[in-house]
């Protein structure tokens, strides 16, 4: 061996310790090195980040914020996701996510934000999230979900956004949701969601934006959505609602509400005006 080949070695070893050594006390995420013990924050959204979420990233039991937005990333969500209960707040938003959302996000008991939209996630909406009982918000919008919308996340009374708007959702809409009385954001338009309105919903009386369009929602309009004085967008199109429009629903705050594409009949509330061009009146007496 010449001492040429000898030094190469030798600077390789020493190069490779170094790797090792340098992230002793932590875990190496995209090629950064993060302390297990000092990590309480990670935000690298919009980084350009690419690959699959890292199932060690479940060791950085003490982060209370973990932001991985807007980037290209892939795969599934690693289930150690689950280790992270100090979590306050996990976005994973407008990435390219796909597979189940993973039940262990129920661990996350600490959890006041959770933002999954705007990914190729799929199966059914996980009924242990009605675990998270300290949830503000809570977004899984333009995803591929299937199946119910549980009841258990009735139980999140302390939400004030709720979109799970864009998915392939069926069933009614449960009327546990009556009791979301905080929610000021409900959106669960462009799915197929069939039933009817549950009058229940009537008691979110905090709602300034309600949308319900888009799905095969029929039956009548109740008249307990009056009660939504605070509405300023109300969109209830291309569904299947039938009959007539109770008079008090113009005391909800839209002034133009969405209605088209329905089967609602005449005659009209004031408020409204003659909607019949846009409605499929022949069931109508």
């Amino acid at each position: 061996m010449t001492i040429r080949v000898a030094q190469l070695i030798l600077l390789f070893l020493l190069y490779s310790c170094d790797e090792r050594s340098s992230c002793s006390d932590g875990i190496k995420l995209w090629g950064d090195c993060y302390s297990i013990e000092n990590t309480i924050k990670l935000s690298l959204s919009n980084k350009g980040l690419s690959g699959s979420i890292p199932k060690e990233i479940g060791e950085l039991v003490n982060l209370t914020e973990l932001d991985l937005g807007k980037n290209q990333l892939d795969g599934k969500i690693p289930k150690e996701i689950g280790n992270l209960v100090n979590l306050t707040s996990l976005v994973l938003e407008q990435n390219n996510l796909e597979g189940y959302i993973p039940k262990e996000i129920s661990n996350l008991s600490k959890l006041v934000r959770l933002d999954l939209s705007l990914n190729r996630l799929s199966g059914l909406v996980p009924y242990q999230l009605g675990d998270l009982l300290d949830l503000n918000f809570l977004n899984l919008n333009w995803n591929k979900l299937t199946g119910n919308i549980p009841e258990e996340i009735g139980n999140l009374n302390k939400l004030t956004y709720l979109g799970i708007g864009s998915n392939k959702l069926n069933g009614a809409i449960p009327s546990e949701l009556g009791f979301l009385i905080n929610l000021t954001y409900l959106g669960l338009s462009d799915n197929f969601l069939g039933g009817s309105i549950s009058p229940d919903l009537g008691a979110l009386i905090n709602l300034t934006y309600l949308g319900l369009g888009s799905n095969i929602i029929g039956g009548e309009i109740p008249s307990e959505l009056g009660n939504l004085t605070n509405l300023i967008n109300l969109d209830l199109e291309n569904n299947e609602l039938t009959g007539i429009i109770p008079e008090n629903f113009c005391n909800q705050g839209d002034d133009s509400p969405g209605l088209r594409n329905n089967k609602l009949c005449p005659p009209y509330p004031a408020c409204i005006g003659d909607i019949s061009a846009s409605q499929d009146t022949a069931m109508c007496d």
